[in-house]
């Protein structure tokens, strides 16, 4: 049924929530950055002090962390030159944050904390990748943070991959990775958000494989609850692909994909059953829709970083089921780039960047 932001927020006092799962359905979604934003400030009208947990590594969102409490400035760095060089990599480990709207958010949390609000981002993603054991960028400018955490680590590069390996820091199992995080970094009593994949957050397994929200549901029970964000159709920000050889052959990507150096706006739809649902009941002829969900409804959306949708309630689809809450946009904005260049058009507000801070 239809719901107001204010009722899910008065339902998640009465209930005493202390994690909300607050999912995107894939990266790139402009329309995602700016209700997480709104429902923040909204959710804080009745809340102290918050923490955040983003899904990446915590030794570079410690900088994050710091620049939202008016500790460090807001740095960009480099250019969209494959992956190894974006704007935030001081603070990402990935570009599919690294755009205009998180950097709103973040203010929104610099805000937040400015007004007398207890504000705190934490960084919980796995700090090696199966598939290259890629180490975060920083571990040798900021060793002590990662020494914190892992006192076992060697500060030599061989040392430190071995010593990765062994102990499986995220590698076979990331959700149960971010599930030890969070409740490192988590304060009793305290209200927690994840912003993460709609997959991660949901309530259920996939397959076999439990998530992250099927593993806080089952250790905080009603204390635990998830809000999805889904989409109509519009346009996505994708994050460049690595281009180089080498680095096509490490990451198995297809010959015949289209490689680019820095992120790309692309066309997006979604034809799924719960996009379907929400059209035939006319329920986003205002707009947004925004809806608690019944639990027999069985009507699913997209949620994969892929560019398009074809087929419905395949591999790429999840069941609105599996969550508490759903955010549909009816028209998807993407993200915007961070750097410009001279040939490109403007970004569309650039007064965020005049301050000496967020």
């Amino acid at each position: 049924m239809n719901i107001s932001l204010q009722t899910i927020i008065k339902n998640l006092n009465k209930n005493n929530t202390q994690i909300l799962g607050l999912g995107y359905f894939t990266n790139g979604n402009g329309n995602y950055w700016k209700f997480s934003g709104t429902f923040i400030k909204e959710l804080m009208n009745s809340h102290g002090a918050l923490d955040v947990f983003l899904n990446e590594p915590y030794p570079l969102t410690h900088k994050l962390n710091a620049v939202i409490n008016n500790r460090e400035d807001l740095i960009l760095n480099g250019d969209y030159d494959h992956a190894d060089s974006h704007p935030l990599k001081e603070y990402l480990n990935s570009v599919g944050n690294d755009h205009q709207e998180f950097v709103v958010f973040l203010k929104v949390l610099n805000d937040l904390g400015n007004s007398g609000k207890t504000i705190n981002l934490f960084g919980v993603g796995s700090l090696v990748k199966k598939s290259d054991y890629n180490l975060v960028s920083d571990k040798y400018e900021q060793p002590e943070y990662v020494h914190k955490l892992y006192p076992n680590l060697q500060v030599d590069d061989n040392g430190l991959h071995d010593e990765m390996k062994k102990g499986n820091y995220g590698i076979d199992d990331p959700d149960m990775y971010m599930q030890l995080m969070i409740n490192y970094f988590r304060t009793d009593g305290r209200m927690g958000i994840i912003i993460a994949n709609d997959t991660k957050i949901q309530k259920v397994k996939v397959g076999n494989y439990e998530t992250l929200g099927y593993k806080l549901d089952q250790q905080l029970g009603n204390k635990y609850a998830c809000l999805g964000t889904t989409g109509n159709e519009g346009k996505l920000l994708f994050a460049g692909r690595l281009k180089s050889d080498y680095q096509i052959r490490k990451t198995k990507v297809e010959p015949d994909m289209e490689l680019f150096e820095k992120p790309k706006v692309f066309d997006f739809k979604d034809s799924g059953s719960f996009q379907r649902y929400i059209k035939r009941r006319k329920l986003d002829k205002d707009g947004d829709v925004l809806l608690k969900v019944e639990r027999d409804l069985n009507v699913h959306y997209y949620r994969s970083n892929e560019l398009k949708s074809d087929q419905d309630d395949k591999e790429n689809f999840s069941n609105v089921d599996d969550l508490d809450y759903v955010m549909y946009f009816k028209d998807v904005e993407p993200c915007h780039l961070l750097i410009v260049k001279e040939d490109e058009e403007p970004v569309p507000d650039p007064a965020i960047f005049k301050s000496d801070r967020i």
